[in-house]
């Protein structure tokens, strides 16, 4: 996937999640795990936990812009 922001391109690796990825997310898994893509159709307020999740992470909103 390729982001803009401000004016630079970024390439970022990631995995694309089935609905059931969706729910277990990062649960149990370890810190080398790939980057993942949750895509939503509607444009609504979504949460998330960290519940079973032993590393950092990074999450990142995207819009169609």
């Amino acid at each position: 996937m390729i982001v803009k922001f401000k004016e630079k391109k970024i390439n970022i690796p990631l995995k694309r999640v089935s609905m059931i990825r969706k729910f277990t997310g990062l649960m149990f898994r370890r810190s080398k795990t790939m980057n993942l893509l949750f895509e939503f159709s509607k444009s609504e307020s979504k949460s998330i936990h960290s519940y079973f999740v032993f590393f950092s992470f990074f999450a990142i909103w995207l819009d169609d812009e």
